[in-house]
């Protein structure tokens, strides 16, 4: 049986650019506690699709977590900013929450 990452990269190969199984890497990368790979997958989210708030928020705490502050802050604000676009106010509030924790 093949394991959740093994399907989500088949799911991958099937369909190239698929957001939602980008950001499923992303999570599983990030729960592996690689970085890196989870910087990539959330990186590819946002480059398909620049107003996917929860990848802004996922790269906003990935950054918090490598304490790079400066770069963890612009990814909080510019999620912020789509989730209010977006009239999201739960991840609005999420985004706020976030960046005073990065102050």
């Amino acid at each position: 049986m093949k394991s959740r990452k093994e399907q989500l990269l088949q799911m991958l190969d099937e369909q190239p650019g698929d957001t939602f199984v980008l950001y499923a890497l992303g999570m599983e990368a990030l729960a592996d506690k690689d970085y890196a790979e989870a910087l990539k997958r959330f990186s590819e989210v946002i480059e398909i699709d620049s107003a996917h708030h929860p990848a802004y928020y996922q790269l906003a705490k990935i950054y918090h977590l490598l304490d790079i502050i400066d770069v963890a802050k612009r990814y909080a604000e510019k999620g912020k900013q789509l989730a209010w676009e977006q009239n999201n106010r739960k991840a609005a509030g999420e985004f706020q929450i976030l960046l005073e924790e990065l102050e």
